[in-house]
């Protein structure tokens, strides 16, 4: 089945705890069909890369501030021994 490749292909790539795998694929109500939890899990995983992605832009531009900010202040610490 075509879901079953699609979810391995996202396991290998996405973190997701085992407990939030379990909780996706467990129906939410009796009678719910085995593609709609499969559904629910794509749509799980999917949302962790967003939020994973998310965070690591985040993570990036503060890293790339604090690198800002220290490229500043060495120059700055430069300017002033220069000036005396």
């Amino acid at each position: 089945d075509d879901s079953y490749d699609k979810i391995k292909e996202m396991l290998e790539n996405i973190e997701m705890t085992p407990a939030d795998v379990a909780e996706n694929l467990m129906p939410k109500y009796e009678g719910e069909e085995t593609g709609e939890c499969l559904k629910r899990l794509i749509k799980g995983l999917e949302d962790a890369k967003v939020a994973a992605d998310k965070k690591k832009a985040e993570e990036e531009a503060e890293a790339a501030k604090m690198a800002e900010k220290e490229k500043e202040e060495k120059e700055k610490e430069e300017k002033k021994k220069a000036e005396e």
